[in-house]
């Protein structure tokens, strides 16, 4: 049996289809994530490490996931194969097998638009996958400098009614008036910032990473 290494216990899981430009889209959101809730909260494929069975990895984070975040860009809808051919209307694709993963078993699947996109009309998309369509979505703003607060609450409400909110230490504490605490983890460091919702701007000062 293949030991599950990178995805255990997961409750967030991310779905994209990888180009140069979203790959730094997810790699932002999942941070951004897990600077609201907790480290480890989200899964994405860059979590995987070398010599890991790639579809037992995602099929497991799929299957402990409570909320399915379904990225969609511009593109998602005619990213085609080396035929031509549709990829979202193979069963076998792996965000074909996400979409539809998440929709039967009834999880959150939320759609996230990204970059200017709309979303696909239900006529446009494949048996399985065709109810991503009537699911409401939120868009992420282009500079990807915060997670919108409606994305945040959501997310929230289903952790807490799945019994998750044990680990949401950063989110309660952090609310004071109108701002919101941010903790934003990279590889360069980090930097603390607050959500001003009444003017939807960040504010606060950059700060190093504490010595270990």
């Amino acid at each position: 049996m293949v030991k599950n290494t990178a995805s255990e216990g997961r409750p967030i899981f991310i779905s994209y289809r990888r180009t140069e430009r979203t790959l730094q889209i997810v790699k932002t959101l999942a941070g951004l994530l897990e600077g609201y809730l907790w480290p480890r909260a989200v899964f994405w494929d860059g979590d995987l490490h070398p010599g890991d069975s790639y579809p037992h990895e995602l099929e497991s984070a799929l299957e402990d996931a409570k909320v399915v975040l379904a990225v969609i860009d511009p593109d998602w809808l005619f990213h085609a194969d080396r035929f031509g051919r549709r990829r979202i209307d193979d069963h076998r694709d792996w965000v074909h097998r996400e979409v539809a993963h998440a929709l039967e078993r009834e999880k959150l699947c939320i759609p996230v638009v990204v970059d200017g996109a709309s979303m696909p009309p239900r006529d446009a998309l494949p048996p399985g996958v065709r109810d991503l369509a009537v699911r409401q979505a939120v868009s992420l703003p282009a500079d990807m400098s915060y997670v919108p607060q409606g994305l945040i609450d959501v997310v929230e409400r289903d952790l807490v009614a799945s019994d998750d909110l044990a680990k949401i230490r950063r989110v309660t504490p952090a609310l004071v008036g109108a701002k919101r605490r941010l903790v934003i983890l990279s590889t360069g460091g980090a930097f603390e910032k607050g959500y001003d919702e009444s003017t939807g701007t960040l504010v606060g000062s950059d700060w190093s990473s504490p010595a270990t």
